[in-house]
C-alpha cells in the first residue's frame, strides 16, 4: 500500500515539475518574442526550439496515454424503472417498463416487490430487448397497502436461490418471507406505490 502511495507521489511530483518547466519556458519565450523582455536571437531560438518540443512531447504522451481508437468496452451493468412511477395507485396486475444495459450471461434482471423489510421477487426473469428496453407485467396479491418495485441483478449462486424460492413457492402454494437474497445487486427502486 505504501509502495503504490508512493509511486503516486512521485508520479505527480514528475507530473507537476514538467509542468513547471512547460509554464516557465512558454512564459519566457512568449515574453521574448513580444519583445517584452530582450532576449537574444542566439537564446530566443534555443527557447523557442525547446517549446516546440515542449509541446511535441506532451501531444505524443497525451496520444499515448488517452484510449482515442480503442475500441469502447461493454456497457456497464445498469438498469431503470420507468412504469410505473413514485406515489403511483397501482392495481394488483401492472404493468411495468424500463431501460437496462450490460445484461449479459450469466446476469439476469428480477423485479420484486419489497414491503415491510422483505423481498418477493416476481415470476421469470426481465427481457431486454434489442434497443436496452424492457417489459413486464407484475401481479401483486400482497396485504401491504404500500410497497415498492425494484429491479435486480443477479448471477450464479443468487439468480439460483431466487429461481430455487420461486420454484418452492410454486410448489408449495406458499411463497416465504425473505428479507434478501445475497449477492444481488438492486439497480433501481420505485418507492410508495399503492394498490
Amino acid at each position: 500500500m505504501s509502495n503504490s502511495r508512493s509511486q503516486d507521489n512521485m508520479r505527480k511530483a514528475l507530473f507537476y515539475t514538467f509542468l513547471a518547466i512547460f509554464v516557465a519556458t512558454a512564459a519566457v519565450t512568449l515574453l521574448g518574442i513580444t519583445g517584452v523582455v530582450a532576449i537574444g536571437d542566439f537564446y530566443l531560438k534555443g527557447l523557442f526550439s525547446a517549446l516546440l518540443l515542449e509541446l511535441v512531447g506532451a501531444v505524443i504522451g497525451l496520444y499515448k496515454a488517452t484510449p482515442f481508437f480503442q475500441p469502447q468496452g461493454p456497457a456497464p451493468l445498469w438498469g431503470r424503472i420507468l412504469q410505473p412511477s413514485p406515489d403511483q395507485l397501482v392495481a394488483r396486475t401492472f404493468d411495468c417498463s424500463g431501460y437496462a444495459t450490460g445484461v449479459r450471461p450469466p446476469w439476469n434482471l428480477w423485479l420484486a416487490v419489497e414491503a415491510n423489510g422483505f423481498v418477493w421477487p416476481k415470476e421469470g426473469p426481465v427481457v431486454v430487448g434489442a434497443n436496452d428496453q424492457w417489459t413486464a407485467q407484475v401481479f401483486e396479491d400482497g396485504r401491504s397497502p404500500e410497497f415498492a418495485l425494484s429491479l435486480f441483478a443477479a448471477k450464479g449462486a443468487a439468480d439460483k436461490a431466487i429461481r430455487t424460492w420461486l420454484s418452492e413457492g410454486s410448489r408449495k402454494g406458499e411463497y416465504a418471507e425473505v428479507k434478501s437474497f445475497p449477492g444481488v445487486q438492486r439497480l433501481h427502486r420505485v418507492d410508495r406505490l399503492r394498490l
